[in-house]
C-alpha cells in the first residue's frame, strides 16, 4: 500500500488510504503527533485526558468521602491557631 504527499498551502499534507483509516480508526477530530526516528517517523494518537465532568461523573456532596477515609482532626501544621 503507498501514501502521497501533497502540497497544502505552505505545508505538505498525506493522502492516507481508506482501508488504513478504517483499521487504525483515523478520525478527524483527533490530534495525533509525529515521533521522528532515525531515519523514519510514525504517527501516533495523542490520548484525550478526561474532562473535569468526566472525572467527577457519578460524584455528589454526600458520596465524596467514606466516613473513615476523612481525617478527624490536625494532621500536621495546617492548624495555626487554637480556639
Amino acid at each position: 500500500m503507498t501514501i502521497k504527499f501533497k502540497k497544502w498551502g505552505s505545508s505538505v499534507g498525506v493522502v492516507i488510504p481508506k482501508a488504513i483509516i478504517k483499521k487504525y480508526d483515523i478520525q478527524l477530530d483527533k490530534e495525533y503527533e509525529i515521533v521522528e526516528h532515525e531515519d523514519s517517523f510514525t504517527i501516533t494518537e495523542i490520548e484525550n485526558e478526561p474532562s473535569l465532568d468526566e472525572l467527577l461523573k457519578g460524584m455528589n456532596r454526600k458520596s465524596r468521602y467514606k466516613q473513615e477515609e476523612r481525617i478527624q482532626g490536625s494532621v500536621g501544621k495546617e492548624v495555626f491557631w487554637k480556639e
